[in-house]
């Protein structure tokens, strides 16, 4: 191991695994060329090309316990060992740098002290740390000796794509260049050298048993001169989990959940070490054990068992707070609330987010209980300030014995939760301001402590204030940022559903705002933001009518404040386009069309073949209208459309499909809300044979005559009415 600035020596029994792997010489000395991991009490982990020196002759003993190799004054728990026995991959070849991988068996087991014991294998491809371990007595520079005692470094890990800059592929000994089953390292200063070979690469995660217990992560494997800084190579162990298990269960070792469970290893690894942790730990930031808070309650089914854990929140006598993804399974919802001193109270009604929808269940993901009767427990406060006066937190879990555990963590920016490469699905647009992203920087051994969903998210140290729910992430936060709810978003919700008005509609139903004029920005009581605009420009003006809903004019009875009205340039150019279509494409609609020019048939491309199962309805330039029930009727939802007029095949476009948007209320046993919009990645030049359909916007009165057209039942052109094509009405 080069030995820069950040070389740093170890203490006995902080790398109780590692091992020397020595060829015994005539004259009876050693030479220690190679170092590995005991994984088993009898077995070492290391590399392949370790399995022979340059004389091709096999190493025959191995040595743990010992920092100083070439030293006896620290060889009390030093225990050396023959080994009898080199399994080298199959794959591998020497001379070549891939499948660098074997096992080497030790003519008994070791005595395991604390000095002395097998390490824990990482045995998942996502490697839970960008910052790792390595340890060797290799050379401390390129033509200088090997290190006399053991040394250490931390390293960064680098992606494949980085690492094949400096290792190209070419050659035979790295003819295809970085595999999947390498990694690399690499440090500023520090580099491995020969005689590290073999040896690990590790990683220290927070066990919650009052240490940080090592995982083995890659063998060390190649690199170039050392001193360089240049990403060292490293075979990755749990691309080998099969290969190791499989020949340890056939030179006679049980795999024992030792081997195989993360949680089981580190619990061991906590006996065996008397809880001490080596090197630079952090605290393990876990704040009670079996905690229970009066408010947190458990959400229970009737006649089945819960389909997912969930939790909720108490904030009034008689209120819950839960996700709403908590309340509904199979179409059965939770029938009563548990609480700590396991007081059992029926649930009366669940109300969830009006906007929630089972297509994108991260979004307005809140719900509200409402019990039989009242609790005599203290609610807790909900916090609805957009704003927190601190950012440590709270968070609630369970732990690998399924106790309740309290653990701290940290508000961090939406920023750290978008760049999480796994939160790019359910969270397609990012993150929002309905969310709370949090995390620990420290990783955690998995299942040692998992979300409890639904419970809340406090400041630290003491509050009865709750800001959150927890919503989704491993490992509480730890390493990975979590996403929580915030309540601060959904205050205008909670309040219309917990603070109900009298006769909210009958209260000042017409108000004329003289202040007011054309593109003002203006707010109506209940909340609704919106743009004074012309009345015939403002269609959604319709709907506040016909629900007898407050009218708020601009200055005088010509200018309405049109809620919702678009603030942005993208949703101002899609009103505009359905407002002024009929003037807009008017040039392009001839006798000779039967209204197949806004007809869209959605399909799904595959490798070898396209089939289109669905029909929809242009509606602008980049938007189609269809039910949800024919999007979502396979395992794929399409991905492209078919434009240009059923009977023309001659002049049709094939587009692909950018999104998906379905009713936040579409169900799909009533089929109520059947209804999707499919947006284009790239917008249609309207011509003759392809342009939007106009949308009838007034919503108090339909059209005298109306026309439904089926699809698949097309006779010279002319189509036959089939109201079923197109799903119920909404």
């Amino acid at each position: 191991m080069h030995a820069g600035y950040n070389a740093a020596g170890t203490v006995l029994g902080e790398f109780a695994h590692i091992a020397a792997i020595g060829w015994t010489q005539q004259d009876g000395t050693v030479e220690w060329l190679c170092g590995g991991s005991l994984i088993a009490d009898s077995f070492i982990l290391t590399a392949a090309h370790c399995a022979a020196d340059w004389k091709l002759t096999a190493p025959d003993v191995a040595r743990m316990g010992d920092i100083n190799i070439y030293s006896d004054q620290d060889d009390e728990y030093a225990q050396q060992l023959t080994i009898v026995q080199v399994i080298r991959h199959p794959k591998h070849r020497f001379g070549v740098r891939y499948y660098d991988i074997a096992l080497m068996k030790l003519e008994t087991n070791v005595w395991r002290t604390s000095y002395v014991a097998p390490i824990c294998l990482w045995l998942q491809d996502e490697i839970p740390s960008t910052r790792l371990l390595a340890a060797g007595w290799g050379q401390t520079d390129t033509y200088g000796e090997t290190s006399q005692n053991l040394l250490q470094v931390e390293l960064s890990l680098v992606n494949n794509s980085e690492c094949a800059k400096h290792h190209p592929a070419g050659g035979i000994a790295l003819r295809s260049g970085i595999e999947d089953h390498q990694i690399c390292a690499v440090d500023p200063v520090m580099d491995l050298c020969p005689g590290d070979s073999g040896g690990p690469l590790l990683v220290k995660l927070n066990s919650f048993f009052g240490v940080y217990a090592p995982f083995l992560v890659g063998v060390t494997s190649f690199g170039k001169a050392c001193g360089l800084a240049i990403p060292g190579v490293f075979v990755k162990v749990s691309k080998f989990r099969k290969w190791i298990f499989q020949q340890l269960e056939l030179n006679g070792e049980r795999i024992s959940p030792q081997l195989s469970d993360p949680v089981v290893c580190a619990s061991h690894y906590a006996e065996r070490s008397g809880k001490k942790s080596y090197g630079n730990t952090q605290p393990l930031f876990i704040i009670s054990v079996e905690f229970n808070d009066a408010y947190t309650v458990s959400l229970e089914w009737s006649g089945t068992a819960a389909p997912i854990r969930c939790s909720g929140t108490l904030i009034e006598p008689n209120v819950v707070l839960t996700l709403a993804q908590c309340t509904s399974h199979q179409g059965a919802q939770p029938s009563r609330v548990v609480f700590a001193d396991s007081t059992a109270m029926k649930i009366r009604d669940v109300i969830v987010h009006p906007n929630f929808t089972e297509h994108a269940p991260y979004h307005n993901n809140i719900a509200v209980l409402r019990l039989e009767s009242y609790a005599s427990a203290v609610p807790a406060c909900g916090w609805y300030e957009d704003s927190f006066p601190v950012n440590n937190i709270k968070i609630q879990g369970y732990n690998y014995n399924s106790q309740s555990i309290l653990v701290s963590s940290t508000i961090t920016p939406q920023t750290d939760c978008n760049a999480v490469r796994k939160y790019s699905s359910p969270f397609p647009q990012g993150i929002q301001d309905e969310h709370i992203c949090f995390k620990n920087p420290h990783f955690l051994i998995p299942h040692v402590c998992d979300l409890k969903l639904g419970a809340s998210i406090q400041p630290k140290p003491t509050s009865n204030f709750v800001w959150g729910l927890n919503m989704l992430g491993r490992d509480c936060g730890y390493g990975v940022p979590a996403v929580g709810v915030r309540l601060s978003a959904h205050k205008a919700w909670l309040e219309s559903v917990l603070l109900p008005r009298s006769s909210p509609r009958n209260e000042g139903l017409v108000y004329i705002d003289s202040d007011l004029d054309v593109q003002d920005e203006c707010k109506y009581a209940d909340g609704t933001k919106g743009t004074c605009t012309p009345q015939q420009n403002c269609p959604a003006i319709h709907a506040r009518l016909q629900s007898k809903e407050q009218l708020l004019f601009c200055g005088n009875t010509a200018v309405v404040c049109c809620p919702e009205r678009a603030t942005n340039l993208e949703t101002k150019v899609i009103e505009d386009e359905f407002n002024e279509c009929e003037a807009r494409y008017r040039h392009l609609r001839t006798e000779r069309q039967t209204n197949t020019s806004h007809m869209a048939e959605i399909g799904w491309q595959e490798a070898e073949s396209v089939t289109y199962d669905c029909y929809g309805y242009l509606i602008s330039t980049r938007g189609i209208v269809s039910s949800a029930s024919c999007l979502l009727g396979k395992a794929k939802l399409p991905n492209i459309v078919r434009l240009g007029g059923l009977g023309t095949r001659g002049s049709s476009e094939i587009f692909r499909v950018e999104e998906f948007i379905f009713h936040p209320k579409y169900n799909r046993t009533t089929q109520q809300h059947n209804i999707a919009i499919v947006k284009l990645e790239s917008a249609v030049e309207p011509s003759e044979h392809v342009f939007p359909g106009c949308l009838w916007q007034n919503v108090t009165h339909s059209p005298v005559l109306q026309q439904v057209y089926d699809y698949g039942m097309c006779t010279q052109n002319e189509y036959k009415t089939n109201f079923e094509i197109y799903g119920r009405w909404s």
